[in-house]
Order: structure tokens, then sequence, then C-alpha cells
């Protein structure tokens, strides 16, 4: 829920890589959905403390990369799927970048 009581629709994809770099290992794996706080990865990975992740998009005409961020990752009770939780939120023009605004 935002500060304005909203509450923040998660956004389905799949055409949203995302690489996790934790405990010296690069980890990828697709976004299934995604909100300016954080997102859920198709893969499961194992980390307690904060790592990094970097969000691209490849689309036929291009490739969008967005700047490293740290995040919280989170396992699911499924033990299937990673929730991550961005250290900071994406902004309005990562979103658009991502194809998500």
């Amino acid at each position: 829920m935002g500060a304005d009581q909203r509450i923040e629709r998660r956004i389905s994809c799949f055409d949203i890589i995302a690489k996790v770099e934790s405990n010296g290992l690069i980890h990828e794996g697709r976004i299934r959905n995604i909100t300016r706080h954080g997102a859920c990865i198709n893969k499961r990975i194992d980390a307690a403390e904060p790592v990094n992740v970097i969000l691209s998009k490849k689309t036929d005409e291009s490739f969008y990369s967005i700047r490293e961020r740290a995040c919280q990752l989170i396992q699911h009770e499924n033990g299937l799927n990673t929730g991550m939780h961005f250290a900071d939120r994406l902004t309005s023009d990562e979103m658009v970048l991502l194809g998500l605004a």
C-alpha cells in the first residue's frame, strides 16, 4: 500500500529478466510480477543478506537495462519462487523503460 493509502497493483510480466548477484554467484530468472517496490522471480535463490539485482528487457528492436539496485530476497512458501524487496523503489522512468507504465 502506498503512502496515500492506494493499493499498488502487481503487474504480471514474463519478458523482464532479473540477474541477481548472491554469494558471488549470478542467478538469472524471469520476473513473474512486479511493483515499484519489489518483484517475484521464477527461480529459487537462497540468501538472507541483501543482494544486488539488475532488471533488463529485450525487444525485437532494442535491449534495456536499468541500474543495479540492492534488494532483500524473501522466500515464498511454495519454495519455487523468490520475492525481492527493492531497497529503493523503481522510478517512473525505469517503469517506462521496462514497459510497465
